[in-house]
């Protein structure tokens, strides 16, 4: 019985491998973490899979967006999110890009996913991490000659 056991187990390994792949997925720009609203996001994801395909994903819409060597443009999700075009392609390794033009403050916490397969387990993730800047409150100014001002204010962020 033990014997049958490992051998299953080495047959479910094998199968397995038809469909694997490994994903890489990085922030490309802007260079800097947390983005704010209205900043361009790009984001890089490298793939190595049996082909030469990535899959796209994003946690506001379960469409998914696929780019290969015949399809090296799309864009994926609710209202096109993510415009998505291949960059590299080496052998079976993929490079391609999802880009967000314009970041709503709405898309924070979002998660943007990749793989080289379909399996949910094989999707590598990024989550937006999007800072929104304090409301201003309580300005003052104070005129210290017909050329200059000196401005104070507060903001509602309790720091």
């Amino acid at each position: 019985m033990a014997t049958t056991g490992i051998y299953w187990c080495l047959v479910l390994t094998g199968c397995l491998s038809l469909v694997s792949g490994e994903a890489v997925l990085t922030q490309s720009s802007p260079p800097y973490t947390p983005v704010c609203p209205n900043d361009e996001l790009v984001v890089t994801c490298v793939t190595n899979g049996t082909v030469a395909s990535t899959f796209w994903r994003h946690s506001s819409s379960s469409a998914i967006g696929r780019v290969t060597n015949a399809i090296r443009s799309t864009t994926t999700g609710s209202g096109g999110l993510l415009a998505l075009s291949v960059t590299d392609i080496v052998n079976n390794t993929l490079t391609s890009t999802g880009t967000i033009q314009s970041l709503d403050a709405s898309l924070n916490e979002t998660t943007i996913g990749c793989s080289a397969t379909l399996l949910n387990e094989a999707f590598v993730t990024f989550t937006i991490k999007m800072t929104v800047p304090a409301q201003v409150v309580n300005i003052s100014w104070y005129q210290i000659s017909t050329d200059s001002i000196t401005i104070w204010w507060n903001n509602n962020k309790v720091s």
